[in-house]
């Protein structure tokens, strides 16, 4: 499921931006395809400007939510359960809700596990998710 319509994230950019703004504290939140294209592009949210990106809280919570997402995508859910509660713990509160909707999504593929050729990008129905 894509971030529910309950939850949103304050900031949320592509690739494209993410890439113009190297020096503030991003972090990728999901693959998605969009209805209409064929390819799915990476987004990000918005997590502080450069200050946070060179603390390093910043750099342990991103190590982290990298490996939840490798994990994640490699259908590792035991590593991507423990990643994403680690996030959980430590990230700051705008976060926490985002980091829920992975756990959920994570406990959905233990008991139901996509084919093995699933490569963990989400296909939104509509634009809005």
């Amino acid at each position: 499921e894509a971030l529910s319509p309950a939850y949103r994230l304050d900031l949320v950019i592509g690739e494209e931006t993410a890439a113009a703004a190297p020096d503030f504290a991003l972090l990728e939140i999901d693959q998605v395809q969009v209805k209409g294209k064929a390819i799915p592009i990476r987004i990000y949210t918005g997590v502080g400007d450069e200050r946070m990106a060179a603390t390093a809280e910043f750099h342990r919570l991103k190590d982290i939510h990298d490996r939840m997402l490798a994990a994640y995508r490699g259908q590792d859910w035991a590593a991507a359960a423990d990643a994403a509660e680690q996030c959980r713990s430590s990230a700051p509160e705008s976060l926490t809700g985002f980091y829920e909707i992975y756990a959920a999504r994570i406990a959905e593929f233990r008991a139901d596990p996509p084919p093995a050729d699933w490569d963990g990008v989400y296909v939104a129905k509509s634009k809005t998710g």
